[in-house]
């Protein structure tokens, strides 16, 4: 099974998504060492058992299989190392030697949750800005924002990511500020790099 071309990922997860299916996309975010992908390299993992792409194959994809169905099951997403030692390489017939970080992504399934993140993302990425202007209307939007994204995760039952790591704090606003570059030509799109 080869790398899966950003086209061909989007169109999965969006036929996935069409049947209310769930799926989890693997991501290879940092290699060191001798590693069988490089970093970008993607895994779908649907609900049906099924996969798309590759992270590396063999142990390595073993282990970030048995951590897709976990974040599937709790709809949590992750950063998650693996180490590929000289010692399991060669047990393997392997000839990698390294360590990879792969970020596990449970996609918001529900749509109620999803249209909640919709709104919310936005409005709080709004009312930093805003603050220096109106800090009423801002302190109202960031409020409203948040308690739409703990609405959006009650639906499906989970936590946001964020009390497990305050980095993703960032993700989504970060996530909308690209996407606003990109619609208006300041940055290219990420399917086309």
């Amino acid at each position: 099974m080869g790398t899966i071309a950003q086209n061909d990922l989007y169109r999965l997860i969006d036929k996935a998504n069409a049947r209310s299916e769930r799926v989890v996309v693997a991501t290879v975010a940092h290699t060191r060492g001798s590693t069988p992908q490089r970093r970008g390299a993607k895994m779908l993992f649907f609900e049906n058992g099924q996969t798309a792409g590759t992270v590396g194959g063999g142990c390595v994809e073993a282990e970030v299989w048995a951590e897709a169905r976990e974040a599937m099951r709790k709809g949590e997403s992750g950063l998650h190392h693996f180490a590929l030692t000289a010692d399991e390489a060669s047990e393997e017939g392997m000839v990698c030697g390294g360590t990879m970080d792969i970020f596990i992504k449970s996609k918001h399934r529900h749509p109620l949750n999803r249209l909640c993140h919709t709104i919310a993302i936005p409005m709080i990425t709004i009312a930093w800005p805003l603050f220096f202007f109106k800090w009423r209307w801002a302190l109202a939007l960031f409020i409203t924002g948040w308690i739409l994204q703990f609405v959006g995760h009650a639906i499906e039952g989970n936590q946001p990511a964020f009390f497990r790591n305050p980095i993703y704090l960032l993700v989504g606003p970060w996530w909308l500020v690209r996407r606003a570059a990109e619609a208006v030509g300041l940055r290219r799109q990420s399917g086309s790099q």
